[in-house]
């Protein structure tokens, strides 16, 4: 599949105001194959319209739990201390499905905030070695 995106901005921090106007991204398959000012010649079978965006690098998320996804929204905002006081009583005992299910939420979530590289420092209760004797190497 090829997309075309026109008339986007793209950041480019070392130029004044750090972005350029008016530009054309085009994709081929899963990779970048030109990024300009002018339009590109060819047909797309998708075009995009840009105005009012910007094109940036994948974020990248350098400390994520995926297993705590689903404990987002359960407490009121608390100090990171007294939160894990109450994490520790209340979270139960997750099986196999709900840290896949949880990783898999956390992955789209990132996803459709731009993360494209993440660290995930996962935790499970009672442990990933319970999980692995039972499922193997899916986990």
């Amino acid at each position: 599949m090829s997309i075309h995106i026109k008339n986007i901005s793209i950041l480019e921090p070392d130029i004044e105001f750090g972005y350029r106007e008016n530009m054309h991204i085009t994709i081929d398959g899963n990779k970048i194959s030109y990024v300009g000012s002018e339009p590109p010649s060819g047909f797309y079978d998708e075009t995009i319209e840009g105005k009012n965006l910007l094109a940036i690098p994948g974020l990248l998320n350098g400390h994520t739990h995926s297993a705590e996804v689903f404990l987002k929204g359960t407490t009121e905002r608390v100090p990171l201390e007294v939160w894990l006081v109450q994490l520790d009583g209340t979270c139960g005992v997750y099986e196999p499905r709900d840290v896949y299910l949880s990783c898999i939420l956390g992955a789209m979530e990132m996803l459709k905030t731009g993360v494209t590289s993440v660290l995930d420092h996962l935790w499970v209760s009672p442990g990933l070695s319970a999980l692995k004797h039972n499922y193997g190497d899916v986990l």
